[in-house]
């Protein structure tokens, strides 16, 4: 009888095991479509920062991106953030284009106007990503053309790596939100985006 008995709780347990399992799994999945989906499509606001040798700026900024398609724009603020005028505009729809004309310094080394017609990849993540979610839950990383996408314990994206010297980084509120984005090379960090404001869209 005790024998039985004991048959019975040990399968049980394996059952409410595979039940917990199953029940982690599919939320650990809805993390990850719900962490993807807020690069996808939203707006965001805030500060941009760049540093380059002894060279540094900081101002503000706004990007808007819908699937595949973003429109990023930093801006020179008058005194106390009033008119401002667009220094660098970046806009990708069918092709990339990149205006510096309101960036004199910039415009000097670079043309006022650079159109480049095809990239060799898009900005929808979860085209590409989405494919691969029994890899991330995994191992918590994916390789994608040479770029591998790593994730944290939440199912976030923490970082992306292009190279040995290369790579961008995401942290996020307590909300889940994006709170920073930052380009990194060689340890050291090169552009940060600070979000002051997010909203998906």
């Amino acid at each position: 009888m005790k024998f039985r008995l004991l048959i019975i709780a040990f399968l049980l347990l394996i059952l409410s095991g595979c039940s917990i399992f199953q029940t982690g799994f599919k939320s650990e999945r809805k993390a990850l479509e719900h962490n993807l989906s807020l690069w996808e499509s939203f707006h965001m606001d805030g500060i941009v920062e760049v540093n380059y040798q002894a060279f540094s700026i900081r101002k503000n900024f706004a990007l808007n991106k819908d699937g595949n398609e973003f429109h990023f724009t930093v801006f020179n603020a008058g005194l106390m953030g009033l008119n401002p005028k667009p220094l660098l505009k970046v806009d990708y729809v069918d092709s990339l284009t990149i205006d510096t004309s309101g960036f004199p310094g910039l415009s000097d080394s670079l043309p006022a106007n650079i159109h480049i017609e095809e990239l060799p990849f898009d900005f929808s993540v979860s085209k590409y990503l989405l494919p691969k979610s029994d890899e991330i839950m995994l191992n918590k990383k994916a390789l994608l053309k040479k770029m591998e996408f790593n994730f944290n314990n939440k199912m976030q994206l923490s970082y992306v790596t292009f190279s040995k010297k290369d790579k961008v980084t995401f942290e996020y509120e307590f909300n889940g939100y994006p709170k920073e984005v930052c380009l990194v090379h060689n340890d050291k960090k090169f552009l940060t985006l600070q979000i002051d404001n997010y909203k998906k869209q």
